[in-house]
């Protein structure tokens, strides 16, 4: 895995989307709501209703790019020692990711602006100005949102992908 950063001070300037409305869920009724017709085929509603139920009881954030009531994008943060990376440059930084578009909103710059929004509420409600998130060197998509985005390469880590008790996945730098 190849592991990004960025340091954000402001927030960024954001234009609004018609194809693209960013809501923060915050309760089990909107992941249920929104989560209706979710990427079918990438990922089934009830694991990402699981999946969305722990990071809310981890006290992550969850926003979902919705087009038309419907979700679209997601992305979630963490305070980064839960997401793991391993060695921490900055205990208070945030792990972003992972990240996924529906395979008929792909090549729109989703990803990118539901990150953004994403660091934008982090910074205006948490003060949290310090963000890392790693991809799969092959996910080249994935690499260009990020690159879009301001993240830096910092490093690379052996990434596997499984719940622990204290830990929403396990990275150890190389």
């Amino acid at each position: 895995m190849v592991v990004f950063e960025l340091r954000q001070a402001e927030p960024f300037e954001l234009a609004p989307r018609e194809d693209c409305h960013v809501v923060r869920i915050t309760s089990l009724g909107e992941l249920k709501r929104y989560s209706r017709g979710w990427l079918e085929g990438f990922v089934s509603r009830r694991t990402l209703q699981k999946w969305g139920l722990s990071i809310l009881l981890r006290r992550g954030y969850l926003f979902f790019g919705l087009d038309a009531g419907r979700c679209v994008n997601y992305t979630y943060s963490a305070p980064a020692r839960q997401a793991a990376f391993g060695r921490l440059l900055d205990p208070d930084a945030h792990g972003i990711g992972p990240m996924a578009t529906a395979e008929s909103h792909r090549g729109r710059g989703l990803s990118p602006h539901v990150m953004r929004w994403a660091i934008n509420y982090l910074i205006e409600h948490r003060q949290i100005a310090h963000f890392y998130i790693a991809t799969r060197p092959e996910n080249q998509a994935s690499m260009r949102a990020l690159g879009k985005v301001g993240f830096l390469e910092v490093g690379t880590c052996e990434y596997e992908y499984r719940l622990h008790p204290k830990l929403c996945h396990i990275a150890r730098w190389i």
